[in-house]
């Protein structure tokens, strides 16, 4: 099992040191870096007092020093004197070097990480470079990775944490085609339909609209997402065997997946696993890799599913085990895990994702975690603050939204929300829908719902990006100073 680095050690220490010409881009590197792993301190820090003191002080306390090499910095007699202090001081030396043409006389021996023209993408190869290196050098893992703005996906851009609006034929109030049609008219971030939903409208059940549908998303800025049909497939008792031979199996999945070309699809998993966790580690692997070899796609499509073992009493040891491995095996673009299986109530499952997201965090690269089953607005926020990045569920077609309280009614509430709230609808595709007395009943609710949701996650988004993520639990009523709390242990 890998290592977990121990919140309770105290912190290593950075010291970055620069020209006063990069300080916009000092900022953003030390922003970047700083975890509750690493304290990071530049001179920007400095407001007053005796400098040259101040500067040695911090360069004698830390554990690494990091000078931002740029054109600015070759003729700064005051950058060189900084970074001879610190070799005198037998620091170790990580250059971060945005100009080779700044690289002052005499200091081009050391192993210096190339970041050439970086403006302070936190995604560029020569920041994640450089936070690699620093966690090989304190031999911890305890740099901890930054949940990127968004993750590119063939071509498209999922803003993160994200919303995926999920259409099923199981106890929903839309069905999957005019769900699909809906989606089309509102341009979703990401829309995610169901390969055993999908299967009824392929070879000689065909159906045209369905398809022209599905290709209108493709063709749109929207992700599609396909799943692998087992939610619908269990809950309908509608599985492949002798008494029923036209039942869901796993080559259903992969004509549907052949033919639907979603934008991310999810590996046809085992509700249900037994037996050890690297037993379950291994099983994931092997049916990865036969999806892979039917469908010809890659980790950057194609992403596993993960169970745990039934009954297991450590759910968040079992959670980490397995996760972590798949992760370091393939390096999806999603791993995902169902909601449900995080544990029994949302302080807990809250836990099992922060375990999740410390773990994932400590392999040196940022793998998403996908929620599988999460559509409450509450549980998006709180399982987004503890390391989710990317929930899907469907209460957005089950259940009509409060925008004051955010919390769900009943769908045939609508009416009155829309009295309440309905002026609070910002989309104009939404409002146009939410507006028109001849439409469907159900189409108005999931407009309006769908505006809701879209609104959430971009508070959400701004909430986790603040300097205080955690008022975002501590404003919903009733438990959100219990969120809070669970969120800081």
């Amino acid at each position: 099992m890998m290592a977990i680095a121990d919140p309770t050690r105290t912190p290593k220490r950075a010291c970055i040191i620069y020209a006063s010409e990069d300080k916009i881009l000092t900022d953003k590197l030390a922003a970047g870096l700083r975890s509750p792993a690493l304290q990071v301190w530049s001179a920007e820090d400095l407001n007053h007092g005796k400098w040259e003191q101040r500067v040695k002080k911090e360069i004698r306390e830390s554990d690494v020093v990091i000078p931002i090499v740029s054109k600015h910095t070759q003729d700064k007699p005051i950058f060189v004197d900084e970074w001879d202090f610190a070799v005198t001081q037998n620091r170790p030396i990580f250059p971060f070097v945005i100009d080779t043409s700044g690289t002052p006389l005499g200091k081009g021996g050391y192993s210096r990480t190339d970041a050439r023209d970086w403006t302070g993408d936190l995604s560029h190869p020569g920041f994640i470079s450089l936070k690699q290196k620093l966690s090989d050098h304190f031999a911890e893992g305890i740099i901890a990775c930054e949940q990127p703005k968004a993750v590119s996906i063939g071509g498209k851009s999922l803003s993160l944490p994200a919303f995926v609006f999920s259409l099923s034929s199981f106890e929903t109030q839309l069905n999957p085609l005019n769900g699909l049609q809906l989606m089309g008219n509102l341009a979703p971030p990401a829309c995610l339909i169901s390969a055993y939903d999908a299967k009824t409208h392929i070879g000689k059940r065909r159906n045209a609209k369905f398809w022209i549908a599905v290709d209108a998303l493709r063709r749109s800025e929207s992700l599609l997402f396909l799943d692998s049909g087992n939610y619908e497939a269990s809950r309908n008792h509608d599985y492949r065997s002798s008494e029923n031979t036209d039942g869901w199996c796993v080559e259903l999945f992969h004509e549907v997946a052949l033919q639907v070309a979603a934008d991310i699809v999810f590996s046809y998993d085992h509700v249900d696993p037994k037996g050890s966790n690297a037993k379950i580690v291994k099983n994931i692997l092997a049916n990865y890799e036969r999806d892979r070899f039917k469908t010809g796609l890659g980790p950057g499509t194609l992403c596993p599913i993960v169970h745990l073992p039934m009954g297991t009493l450590d759910i968040a040891t079992s959670a980490v085990e397995i996760v972590v491995q798949i992760a370091q095996e393939i390096r999806p673009t999603l791993i995902a895990i169902p909601e449900r299986e995080l544990g029994d109530g949302i302080l807990t499952r809250m836990k099992t994702v922060k375990a999740i997201r410390r773990a994932l965090d400590n392999t040196g690269f940022y793998q998403p975690l996908h929620i599988l089953g999460t559509g409450n607005p509450t549980s998006i926020a709180a399982l987004a603050l503890c390391g989710g990045d990317c929930f899907d569920g469907l209460e957005w077609c089950r259940t009509a939204a409060n925008y004051e309280t955010n919390s769900l009614l009943h769908f045939q509430h609508f009416d009155a929300l829309y009295a309440n709230f309905g002026g609070r609808v910002r989309k104009k595709e939404a409002r146009s829908l939410v507006e028109l007395g001849s439409a469907p009943f159900a189409l108005r609710v999931a407009s309006y719902n769908y505006d809701y949701f879209c609104d959430w996650m971009d508070y959400v988004q701004t909430m986790l990006r603040s300097a205080e993520p955690e008022k975002l639990l501590r404003q919903i009523p009733y438990i959100g100073t219990v969120l809070a709390l669970a969120y800081n242990s």
